[in-house]
Parts: C-alpha cells; structure tokens; sequence
C-alpha cells in the first residue's frame, strides 16, 4: 500500500513535469522591437528560413536545415542583450512575421525604385 502511493506519487510528477514547456526568452519581448531588429542586424539571406519560422506548420526536416542559421542568429541576440537564447528559441512565430512583413515592404520599394535583389543594387 506504501509502495503504490508512492509509485503514484511518482507518476504524477513525471506527468506534471513532461507537460512543463521550456519558458521562451523572447516571449519578454514585444515581436515588433524583435523583428525590427532581426531585420536590421541580420542579411536578407535568412529569408528562406524566415519563411519556414513563421510558418507554425513547417516541417522538422525544413527546420532543421535552418539550424545553422538559428544558431547563428541566436548568438547575435545573446550578444544584444535579449536573454540565454538557443537556437530552438529562434522558432518564435511572432517575431518572424513581423520580419517577413518589413521584408516586404523592402521589397516593394526595390522593386518601385527600379533595383533588384533584397539589397537594393541598381538594375544595369
């Protein structure tokens, strides 16, 4: 009879802890001061995986080939004073659409403008 409730007693933790998700750095942050900076620390070369960021349905295989890059991304932020960010912190979707959205709009002023490419270089 002692064994079984401490048995129970031992499930029940491991089930609490198991549905415990690691709390999110960036979550203290407002998305917009995020993607803002994102935008402007960073290159349009992270764009791909921008896409795939903030896409709350993308695949583990389309993620991972952007680890490499969240890692990257996620030293820079440590650097700027945001938190201990990992690369898995790098996968918050607010953040990302707020970048994909000044990304656009770059874009449409390139395009306006007569240039081409995200860094606006004059068309020949």
């Amino acid at each position: 009879m002692k064994y079984s409730l401490i048995l129970s007693l031992f499930i029940a933790v491991l089930l609490t802890t198991s549905c415990v998700k690691e709390e999110n750095p960036l979550d203290n942050h407002s998305p917009e001061i995020l993607g803002k900076w994102l935008f402007e620390n960073s290159n349009p070369s992270i764009s791909k995986c921008a896409e795939t960021w903030s896409n709350p349905k993308a695949s583990n295989a389309t993620i991972s080939d952007c680890e490499y890059t969240a890692t990257y991304l996620a030293n820079k932020m440590n650097k700027a004073g945001y938190g201990e960010i990992s690369s898995n912190n790098i996968l918050h979707e607010p953040m990302w659409s707020v970048y994909n959205k000044l990304m656009e709009v770059r874009l449409k002023e390139i395009k306006k403008n007569g240039m081409s490419g995200a860094f606006g270089k004059p068309l020949k």
